[in-house]
Parts: structure tokens; C-alpha cells; sequence
């Protein structure tokens, strides 16, 4: 301490900065940077569940309509209690069926004794009542988690870079 005042400095290394600590910041210095750095991620993520989605037995049917090319993505948008999110989605109707599994049902409807009219019965197709799913993207999805992770700590880096924070300098005046 001087004799003239006093006064602390502060120094923060961003290696020891906490994840949300990462974020508060970005967001504050550079909230379109982070953004489109949560966008790069969440596109590699929907490149992957692609490139892991099944292609399906049928070539009759169009490309576009393979569950391989209905993969979605929304932009990364900041939510009103200062989160962002990214929406990562299959615009498939089938995906669901394929993902987590599903009934084998009897194409024509024959049973009309409901009360609701005609039912679909369960069928049996080669022997089996139940078709398990598949679970493709959770599989994905936990083996890049840690991927995930070093991408999103080298977006950092790469922000805090790019605004010349290597050290957050913070002084702090003590009356």
C-alpha cells in the first residue's frame, strides 16, 4: 500500500475460471461472439447425428426422406433468464420409432369389436411383437460429451483471445 491511497489488484487466470464464471463474462464482453461460437458446436454436434443416423433399407425412397438427412438445427438464441440455447432436432416422423423403439402393429385394420371402432392389433413380425430402438444419438451424444466439452473450452479460449483477455485484470480501490 502507498502512502497516497490504497489499492488492491486483483488478478483472475482464466484457466481457474469456473464454467458459468466463462459464460458471465463472454456474455457481457462479447455475446455475439458466444453465440456463434455455441452455433460451430451445436452444428458439429448435428454433422455427428448425421453421420451416425441409420440409412435404412429402402432405396426406393428419396434421399430427403431418409432419417439421415432430416437432421435440424435452430440458431443459438439467449433465453430471458440468460441462458442460451441451440436446438438439435430430427424433422423425421419416424425417428422416434427408430430411436427408442416400438410395437409391431398390423398394417390393416381388421378387429372392429371396440367401441371406438376399429383397433390395430399387435402383429408378429419374424417373431417378434416389440422392435427395440436403436438409441443411436444417446450413444453419440455420450461418447462426444467430453468432445463437447474441449470444444467449448477452446471457444473460450478463442473469445477471450480475440478480446485480449489472456488475464482479467480487475482493480479494485479499498477506501
Amino acid at each position: 500500500y502507498g502512502a497516497g491511497g490504497s489499492m488492491a489488484e486483483l488478478i483472475i487466470d482464466k484457466k481457474f475460471m469456473d464454467l458459468g464464471k466463462k459464460f458471465e463474462v463472454a456474455d457481457k464482453l462479447a455475446p455475439s461472439k458466444l453465440s456463434k461460437g455455441l452455433d460451430r458446436v451445436g452444428n458439429k454436434i448435428k454433422r455427428g447425428a448425421k453421420d451416425v443416423s441409420p440409412d435404412g433399407k429402402d432405396r426406393s425412397k428419396p434421399s430427403k426422406k431418409k432419417l439421415k438427412n432430416r437432421w435440424s438445427a435452430t440458431r443459438t438464441k439467449k433465453h430471458y433468464d440468460n441462458s442460451y440455447v441451440k436446438k438439435i432436432y430430427s424433422r423425421a416422423p419416424h425417428f422416434h420409432l427408430v430411436e427408442r423403439g416400438h410395437k409391431v402393429v398390423a398394417r390393416r385394420m381388421d378387429i372392429k369389436d371396440s367401441k371406438f371402432g376399429a383397433q390395430r392389433r399387435v402383429a408378429e413380425s419374424r417373431g417378434k411383437t416389440y422392435v427395440e430402438g436403436s438409441h443411436f444419438f444417446d450413444k453419440y451424444y455420450d461418447s462426444i460429451e467430453t468432445d463437447i466439452n474441449d470444444d467449448i473450452d477452446k471457444m473460450f479460449d478463442k473469445i477471450f483471445e480475440d478480446i485480449g483477455l489472456w488475464l482479467l485484470h480487475l482493480i479494485y480501490k479499498i477506501i
